[in-house]
């Protein structure tokens, strides 16, 4: 990564009025949060079809046990996950009007620990749970005591629905006012910052696109090369959290 590049992204995001940003995995990981999808991750050890919403109607005392086998058998802590520079970093420029809106792609709320407030969770949040009849968004808490005290499936004291978490399952759509939401914001905007995201899972890697094709100018932070780099105004093929503390340093020092 060369100071050349950095300066080039800082005066990109300086000069533009509706800076958007979106984030995918990699802003993550440096937290200790795995990239689940990557080769030896949790979607090679478990088969993503006993967990798709409609595994999930079929057969939720099922779909259920296979959750908390999950569960038991993992080796990461989602407790002991903290945000990191990139996360901090993005907060600092939405906290300094730079930043209008942050998109994405991780459903662990650490943009929200750091601080930034308008986010547009594309895949939901593990950090809260919802009935699939009645649409309740609970406090995961709820979602546990009844794992841990009730018989399988875990439903709604409302309606009887099902419970789950309140992430995108496979096979599952996005939420719709998210979705649109977020289409917006990379409509408007003349600058799109999308930071550790290789842009392969759709609907969200259509974002940068959007924003290309209405005029903005685009930085690609990643480690390895997206589809989207040869339409890049800048390419930093480096880790998250050191290139947006550089990108915030440059942009409000």
């Amino acid at each position: 990564m060369s100071s050349d590049t950095i300066e080039a992204a800082v005066d990109l995001v300086r000069g533009s009025d509706d800076v958007v940003g979106f984030t995918g995995a990699g802003a993550s990981t440096e937290s200790g949060i795995p990239d689940f999808r990557s080769p030896g991750g949790l979607w090679d050890r478990y088969d993503p079809s006993d967990f798709t919403i409609q595994a999930l109607r079929r057969d939720p005392v099922a779909y259920w046990e296979k959750r908390l086998e999950m569960r038991e058998n993992q080796e990461f802590d989602w407790n002991a996950v903290e945000p990191n520079p990139s996360h901090e970093a993005l907060a600092a420029l939405e906290a300094a009007g730079v930043l209008s809106t942050l998109i994405t792609q991780n459903v662990d709320g650490l943009h929200q620990a750091a601080g930034s407030e308008n986010v547009l969770e594309l895949h939901g949040s593990r950090r809260a749970a919802k009935c699939l009849h009645c649409e309740r968004r609970l406090p995961l808490e709820t979602l546990d005591r009844k794992l841990t005290e009730e018989p399988l499936p875990p439903r709604c004291d409302d309606c009887d629905g099902l419970l789950k978490r309140a992430t995108v399952s496979f096979g599952e759509a996005l939420p719709r006012d998210v979705l649109m939401a977020a289409k917006r914001a990379a409509t408007e905007c003349d600058c799109f910052l999308t930071v550790g995201s290789s842009l392969t899972v759709e609907p969200a890697a259509s974002m940068p696109r959007i924003a290309s094709r209405n005029g903005a100018s685009l930085v690609v932070v990643n480690l390895e090369p997206t589809g989207i780099d040869d339409r890049a105004d800048v390419v930093i093929h480096a880790k998250a959290g050191e290139t947006l503390s550089e990108l915030a340093d440059g942009v409000l020092g």
